[in-house]
């Protein structure tokens, strides 16, 4: 006489445990893939505003370039954001050399090189072009030294130097349009910055 009720029972828990593992039950959220793919193009956002600054700073010191009050502001709050991390990063100098006064120009060169470093391991990262801890760690360091000695903003340059039938000129190509943009929104910023 009890028999119908438990197989009622058992059925009903069945309905329950495959409506649960049922894909359209589940919570929509976000696949981890594509967060850390937004997250990654946040990134190149952030070092692409950065790297245009830089080449900015960089050119309007190199060649004295007038610019507007309103824009010399802008690059004058970048440089008071940015200078003063690598003069403290490079302030052991002061100890050998103690005259020593790290100059505006090479502070933007290596917050270029620093920028173009870092964003070709991350992309390296990303696009699985480093495979192992091995070869990501390696990257890295690569990568750091190539940053300290103020080089690493060729690696904004690998799109054009990789092999263009293999996969990974195509993974760098965020790294070209780092460069692309930096370079339009440099000329542009002096070409609407330029004093009346």
């Amino acid at each position: 006489m009890h028999c119908r009720p438990a197989r009622a029972k058992q059925q009903l828990s069945l309905e329950l445990i495959a409506d649960t593992n049922s894909p359209h039950s589940a919570p929509k959220s976000l696949p981890l893939g594509a967060l850390m793919k937004k997250l990654f193009w946040c990134f190149v956002v952030l070092a692409t505003v950065l790297s245009a600054f830089a080449i900015i700073s960089l050119t309007e010191k190199t060649f004295a370039l007038g610019l507007h009050p309103a824009m010399a502001e802008i690059v004058g709050q970048y440089r008071g954001l940015v200078h003063p991390v690598f003069a403290d990063m490079f302030g052991w100098v002061r100890l050998i050399w103690p005259s020593w006064e790290m100059p505006a120009w090479l502070k933007d060169t290596y917050a270029l090189s620093f920028v173009g470093a870092f964003s070709a391991h991350r992309t390296a990262v990303m696009h699985r072009i480093v495979k192992t801890r091995r070869e990501a760690a390696r990257s890295f360091l690569v990568c750091l030294m190539l940053a300290l000695c103020g080089l690493g903003g060729l690696l904004l340059l690998t799109p054009l130097i990789e092999d263009g039938d293999s996969g990974d000129a195509e993974a760098f190509a965020p790294l070209m349009f780092m460069l692309t943009c930096s370079v339009v929104a440099a000329i542009a910023f002096f070409a609407w910055g330029a004093p009346g």
